[in-house]
């Protein structure tokens, strides 16, 4: 639409809302594909996919408005924003329900706070913008919509992504209820999962209960499973000239910073003045409530707010332009910065996925692109055509399928939590429903142990599990990197879950919660489905799985350099002792300079013993170094028909679209994918230096008890680690608006040319489970087949 084009003085405007929650994203994003549709398209002649029978609202939409406004809302029940100036809370704090952790913990908060500035600034730079307002999303719509009523305009009616979890959808009747009441329409579209709900080849209530049946059933719709990605508007309509004064709380932006760490160059070019606000301001407002008291003088310094973990396996920044950027990485240049120079020896990291993704240091392991999906800024679908562009070069193999595998697992999950509602959160799980005398048993008193975040001491298990302190190092390094940086690996995630409901046999939400508000990744259908998988009561037929911790360490991490990275006090430990640090006596513990502790963990200093020991252990204990390692890949994952036929594209001409050499690349110890991420003093696309970045910045999160773990100091950071050093870093030049290298070429330009071939088939091979978190991040699964099943890893 042209300026031309805009109604004139007093002639009444008509304006559309699109409420963004769980998909803060321009490209493949439904709401502005079709607010661009000027009028309904006949999809019956045009897409061999479209199911009359099972029509959604987006098949018709097509917008007239003059004036498109993108409007975001910071939930006080899911985001707690006491810290905000003056915020009047209208309910509780945003608490878990049962176990009262933070919902939204400090890492978390601050990955949703770039994804959606980021959006704020890919819209401005395409000629829109992005309201953003603090308190309850109902009420903002329903304000707004009144207010532009108010002063004249039309409202064509608010659009918004259909969710399929109980909480968003008590908040999608809510706001029903209240348009109701304004006579405007309410529309829906469908973007959340990588298979639309229209092609199902079963309705949703239909849908098997155990994810191979899903599978099988899905693969079966061939080049038909999948829809091609929409195209990002070319450009977007105007941004509404007056935006209604309404009472909902603002804190609007007044001074620029480079939110994502791409631009190239400093946004403002004068120092800011009292009464500006920045990014960096509100995020210090979302970060302070979530700490006992107020923010360390270290976190003063704006340039620290966003600094990352160095040690953190996931150093990205949130936001679409991290997403893509990411995106281009894993799947189409790789090491090399001109992705012409590829060669069958040095493909991109996707083609060793199914090797590395049981890795557990370094960022380069899995694809990460979970908590880009968790957060909608980026689509399955995206990821998939980016899978389809990668096999037309070097052909199809397990690595590519095994990141299909798991893009089903998280629509399996989003489908089945839809078909069981309430359950996901419920303590019998999703097998009240598929199994009630079996989960009659379990509902029985003592079957769960239960723990009270307020009275249990610290001493007790729980306590000394979510702090890091149990005496078994596997288990705290994993928890100690997740509440150091936010992540953790699909391997430690089933072996804690595992732990916690199988070993010490309590209740499975209370790790739920935990990690509900400690993940960046966090999606409500593929945690609460995971930790329910692995305690027995959800979707594995196999519901007596176990983990051996033990056996896990040195499966997995068989040269211990994950948890020397994560214990320090563990550092000078042979590798056939570290494992299991309670078989040392005491001359060998000053021998390698171990102080003992009844349970804390010190720099230098470890508990003497577990809080439990399993006789199952026992066997693993003198398995020496390296032996059996799994670090490398799984021999017994395999794909059932034999080893895919790998080929090669004749020609080797550079496709279209993709990335051109970066105009800076640091040095191999920063994997950080931001300018300026590791050091207060560093420069633009320069990493600081010295001892600048020796500390992790994001203080210590809390539960209902107060502060719980140890404190940021206590786990120095370290560079160079091994897995870090990949050469991924961003390049400084930026192209947000129009996306950049693959999505801006490939995907921006052809879209419709991919073809969706359905994947291959995986064998029932596996015996391990794998946490299934969904899709491109980091998850793993298994299958239930009878009695076989499929393992997988994170993506």
């Amino acid at each position: 639409m042209s300026v031309n084009d805009l109604p004139k003085g007093n002639q009444k405007r008509k304006v559309l809302i699109c409420l963004l929650r769980l998909d803060l994203r321009i490209h493949d994003n439904p709401l502005f594909h079709y607010a661009h549709v000027a009028s309904h398209q006949d999809l019956t002649d045009s897409a061999d996919n479209y199911n009359s029978e099972k029509s959604h609202d987006e098949d018709t939409l097509a917008s007239t408005a003059d004036y498109l406004m993108p409007v975001y809302v910071f939930d006080e029940r899911e985001i707690e924003l006491s810290g905000l100036p003056d915020y009047q809370r209208k309910g509780p704090e945003a608490r878990t329900q049962v176990y009262g952790f933070w919902k939204t913990g400090g890492f978390r908060a601050r990955f949703i706070s770039e994804s959606v500035y980021d959006l704020r600034l890919r819209l401005r730079e395409a000629g829109s913008d992005l309201l953003i307002r603090f308190g309850r999303p109902e009420d903002v719509v329903e304000n707004l919509v009144k207010g532009f009523k108010e002063q004249g305009d039309e409202v064509e009616g608010v659009w918004m992504q259909k969710e399929m979890t109980f909480q968003e959808i008590q908040v999608e009747g809510e706001i029903a209820d209240r348009l109701k009441r304004t006579n405007t329409p309410l529309r829906f579209v469908h973007g959340k999962t990588l298979i639309h709900p229209s092609d199902l080849p079963f309705e949703i209530a239909d849908t098997p209960d155990v994810f191979t049946p899903f599978r099988k059933r899905v693969e079966t719709l061939g080049p038909r499973m999948v829809r091609p990605s929409l195209a990002a508007p070319s450009t977007f309509k105007a941004f509404p000239p007056k935006v209604p004064s309404i009472p909902d709380y603002a804190l609007d932006v007044s001074y620029e910073v480079d939110v994502d760490g791409l631009s190239s160059r400093v946004p403002e070019s004068q120092e800011k003045t009292e009464g500006q606000i920045s990014f960096h301001d509100i995020l210090r407002g979302l970060l302070r409530p979530l700490n006992d008291t107020a923010l360390p003088y270290s976190l003063e310094g704006s340039a620290l707010l966003q600094q990352r973990h160095s040690g953190s396996a996931f150093p990205l920044r949130g936001g679409e332009s991290s997403a893509l950027e990411r995106l281009e990485w894993y799947f189409v240049r790789g090491k090399s910065a001109d992705s012409s120079r590829w060669g069958k020896a040095d493909p991109p990291p996707v083609a060793r996925y199914k090797q590395t993704r049981n890795n557990l240091i370094g960022h380069a392991y899995s694809t990460k692109m979970s908590p880009f999906l968790a957060y909608g800024s980026i689509s399955p679908r995206v990821i998939w055509e980016a899978l389809n562009a990668h096999e037309r070069k070097f052909g199809e193999d397990q690595n590519t399928y095994w990141v299909r595998f798991e893009l089903l697992w998280r629509d399996y999950f989003f489908f089945v939590a839809e078909k069981f509602g309430d359950l996901l959160f419920d303590i019998g799980g999703y097998e009240k429903a598929t199994d009630p005398r079996q989960a009659e048993k379990k509902m029985q008193p003592g079957w769960w142990k239960m723990w009270d975040p307020v009275k249990d001491g610290a001493d007790h298990h729980i306590t000394r599990l979510l702090e890091g302190r149990t005496g078994i190092p596997f288990i705290d390094a994993n928890i100690l990197e997740l509440r150091e940086s936010g992540f953790m690996s699909n391997r430690g995630r089933q072996n804690v879950a595992s732990f916690l409901s199988k070993d010490l046999g309590y209740d499975w939400r209370i790790g739920a919660e935990f990690f509900q508000s400690h993940l960046i990744d966090y999606d409500p259908t593929s945690n609460y489905g995971n930790w329910q998988y692995v305690a027995g009561v959800g979707n594995d037929p196999r519901a007596s799985r176990q983990f051996n911790c033990i056996k896990q360490a040195k499966d997995y991490d068989s040269h211990g350099e994950y948890v020397k990275m994560w214990i320090p006090a563990l550092r000078n430990l042979p590798v056939d002792i570290l494992h299991t640090p309670w078989l040392m006596d005491a001359d060998e513990r000053r021998r390698y300079g171990l102080k003992t502790t009844t349970m804390d963990v010190t720099m230098d200093a470890y508990p003497m013993k577990p809080i439990i020991e399993s006789e199952s252990w026992r066997k693993h204990y003198d398995r020496k170094e390296g032996v059996g390692s799994k670090m490398y890949g799984n021999p017994q994952e395999k794909v059932k028909d034999g080893k895919v036929k790998r080929y090669k594209k004749p020609g080797q001409a550079r496709p279209h679209g993709y990335g051109g050499p970066p105009q800076y690349y640091g040095a191999t110890d920063y994997v950080s994918a931001s300018a300026s991420t590791y050091g207060p003093t560093a420069s633009y696309g320069m990493p600081a230096s010295g001892n600048e970045r020796e500390r992790n910045v994001i203080p210590p999160l809390r539960g209902i008890r107060g502060s719980i773990g140890p404190g940021a100091s206590h786990v120095p950071l370290r560079t160079g680690s091994p897995g870090s050093n990949s050469g991924y870093a961003t390049p400084t030049n930026n192209n947000r608006g129009s996306g950049r290298g693959f999505v801006g070429g490939v995907l921006g330009g052809a879209a419709s040319t991919f073809s969706n071939n359905a994947p291959s088939q995986l064998s029932a091979a596996d015996r391990e489970t794998s946490w299934r978190r969904g899709g491109g991040g980091g998850n793993g699964n298994h299958e239930g087949n009878g009695g076989g099943n499929n393992g997988n890893g994170r993506s």
